[in-house]
């Protein structure tokens, strides 16, 4: 039994003293908060915030929420009174992107194995394919042993759980959001009720002085745009999924030469790995590689270092080799975003990646996305170097091939006492790609499809041909003076709508990304309605008090004051941003982090009239496109989940 186990702060978790690490007993419960104990004096941390009672048998530390403000743990936000179990090593933030300790017990007991059990019979949607040759490899290799499933997630998991956290860590570091000077009681968040809405727009401006700040930096360094166009071209963004995007004439089928010696290459954000033997083919079968052909050794959820992993089932290599047998390439898929935050060194991935091949026992090409952007899934960059530049021209066939992963966006209990899926990335990369798709389960055990979860939003669904306004008989520009006042989520089409179809009116343009407070919002809007102009109030404006402070200067000036709110939602925001991150239109823009849009959907209250607005018009999101390279990007899965 362990002798002590602790919180141990981790360093870049947000801002804060913490006198020494929390030692927690066992099976009494402490409580954590704003207190010397912490070190933390952050009012938005209540003095009762979170408990944490420790089983030193089991090894686990139960967690219950208890403050307003919800702390964060396994990639999601306690709500009041709701708890979560962590393991030892396992991470937790008092509040969303801050105050972070890591659990740490003083010794590690081997973890007993998960129940076993038979897989749920489902007729949910599945990916329905007539039997194409890969899926009878599977069926006429399998066995009669059927083995039960394994609760363990790979690397990938902690990538994408981490994909918010740090970012979130990344802003604190930088003060985006926390402010440069001691401000007045009205112009800050004191008590527990979380943040006022205006705050969602000071966090914007100040991740676009951030980011013209680091545009600058990166100029000086090699030219940023540069190499944005550089890696744009290197992962074929523009590629279609029907293995056409190849500029080059190329066979339509056939393989190539084996490669008579291993070979890495980096470029970029991606590694490239052919070990001897490879060879290009016209036939491929695409694998993610934790929690489809690997998993950790020690039992632990993430392996604790590059030897950390084992063949996930005794089926894998046998299957591998009767694919190679039967002509078929075989391609790994993975995100390792890891290797970009220090969690192991490119070195170290190299011999991981090299001894599972050795160990699988065949020849096998990788393709490894060691940051977020283009290459990491499920958008296709990955895929589109393997035709235009990894598969020596053979062009692929689409019908004969397929791809494996785990993270299927399955729910919890998809299988007795399993775990939901961490992400649906490798289920929408096969998708995206236009490849049949199906879980390690499914393929290496021959077991039935179990049921899973769509994203809510659908890219391929979004049209151009929608009417923009909604009444479309909505007067604009207005024939009087007027405010107009725009409300929606960040990346929802605001600045788009303002730039397309009032300044060219002579709208004065009041943005707190430029303007960097809210009174100095109000008073510029003030000063122009003084000058005879008519105002666009570009801001986020979630709720009515925000709104308030227009609506009171149109109705001094007396003059109308109109509000135009969104439809876009919460998931389309997020595909906007990352759709903008991923072309060219995104090196002017800060990257927005999820606690952002998270922040607004909290604090949303739907405009009425009865605020003094004159009329509330719902504005449409209707995209417009640069080029049709940009138009099939957009229609595809940028979302990991």
């Amino acid at each position: 039994m362990p002798k002590l186990c602790k919180l141990e702060p981790v360093s870049g978790g947000g801002e804060f003293d913490a006198p020494q690490a929390i030692d927690l007993p066992d099976g009494r419960p402490l409580i954590l908060g704003r207190s010397p104990l912490t070190g933390i004096v952050d009012k938005k941390l209540s003095r009762n915030h979170l408990e944490a009672t420790a089983d030193y048998m089991s090894e686990t530390v139960h967690l219950k929420q208890l403050g307003p403000n919800p702390a964060w743990c396994q990639g999601n936000e306690l709500q009041k009174e709701s708890g979560v179990k962590l393991a030892n090593g396992e991470k937790l933030q008092l509040l969303v992107g801050k105050y972070e300790y890591a659990i740490r017990f003083s010794s590690n007991q081997p973890s007993a194995g998960n129940d076993r059990g038979s897989v749920k019979k489902s007729n949910d949607l599945t990916v329905q394919k007539s039997e194409s040759p890969v899926t009878k490899v599977a069926k006429d290799s399998h066995s009669s042993k059927k083995r039960t499933l394994d609760d363990d997630r790979d690397d990938d998991e902690d990538d994408d759980n981490d994909d918010s956290k740090a970012e979130r860590k990344a802003n604190s570091r930088a003060g985006n959001f926390q402010p440069a000077q001691k401000k007045s009681k009205t112009e800050r968040e004191d008590d527990e009720n979380g943040n006022p809405v205006d705050e969602i727009d000071q966090k914007l401006a100040a991740l676009q002085r951030k980011a013209k700040e680091a545009t600058e930096k990166q100029a000086r360094k090699e030219g940023s745009a540069s190499r944005h166009h550089r890696e744009h071209r290197e992962a074929g963004e523009s590629g279609s999924g029907d293995g056409s995007a190849s500029a080059k004439a190329a066979p339509a089928a056939g393989s190539g030469k084996p490669s008579t010696v291993e070979e890495w290459k980096e470029e970029g954000k991606l590694l490239v790995f052919k070990s001897v033997g490879v060879k290009a083919g016209s036939k491929i079968v695409g694998f993610d590689m934790d929690g489809t052909l690997i998993t950790t050794a020690s039992g632990k959820v993430f392996p604790q270092n590059a030897d950390d992993w084992r063949i996930i089932y005794p089926e894998v290599p046998g299957r591998l080799k009767k694919l190679h047998s039967e002509g078929y390439k075989i391609v790994i898929f993975t995100n390792q975003l890891g290797i970009s935050r220090g969690k192991m060194t490119v070195k170290e991935f190299k011999r991981k990646l090299g001894n599972v091949q050795r160990k699988m026992g065949v020849p096998l090409q990788a393709f490894a996305a060691t940051s977020g952007g283009m290459y990491r899934k499920p958008a296709m960059g990955m895929w589109n170097y393997l035709k235009s530049k990894g598969n020596d021209g053979i062009t692929i066939d689409m019908k004969a091939s397929m791809y494996v992963g785990d993270a299927a966006g399955r729910p919890a209990d998809w299988a007795p006492k399993k775990k939901k899926d961490f992400s649906c990335s490798d289920r929408l990369f096969a998708l995206n790609i236009g490849l049949p798709f199906k879980t390690p389960e499914e393929f290496f055990m021959g077991q039935k499809p179990a049921k899973f979860n769509m994203p809510a939003f659908d890219p391929r669904t979004v049209s151009t041909s929608t009417p923009l306004l909604s009444p479309p008989n909505t007067v604009l520009p207005a024939a009087v003076q007027e405010v107009i006042l725009l409300v929606g989520f960040p990346a929802s089409g605001k600045s788009t709508f303002v730039k397309n179809h009032l300044l060219k009116h002579k709208y004065f343009h009041v943005n707190r990304d430029t303007m960097g407070t809210w009174q100095k919002c109000v008073s510029a809007c003030t000063s122009a309605l003084n000058k005879g102009q008519s105002v666009v109030v570009d801001n986020t404006n979630a709720d009515p008090e925000s709104r308030k402070r227009y609506v009171e200067c149109a109705q001094k000036a007396k003059v109308q004051c109109r509000c135009f709110t969104f439809s876009t939602s919460f998931d389309q925001a997020r595909h906007n941003e990352k759709f903008r991150q991923l072309t060219p239109s995104g090196k002017n823009h800060a990257p927005i982090n999820d606690m952002v849009f998270h922040s607004f959907k909290k604090n949303f209250v739907p405009p009425k009239k009865e605020e003094g607005f004159s009329e509330v018009i719902q504005v449409n999101f209707v995209p417009a496109f640069a080029n049709s390279d940009e138009e099939r990007l957009y229609k595809t899965f940028l979302l990991e989940k």
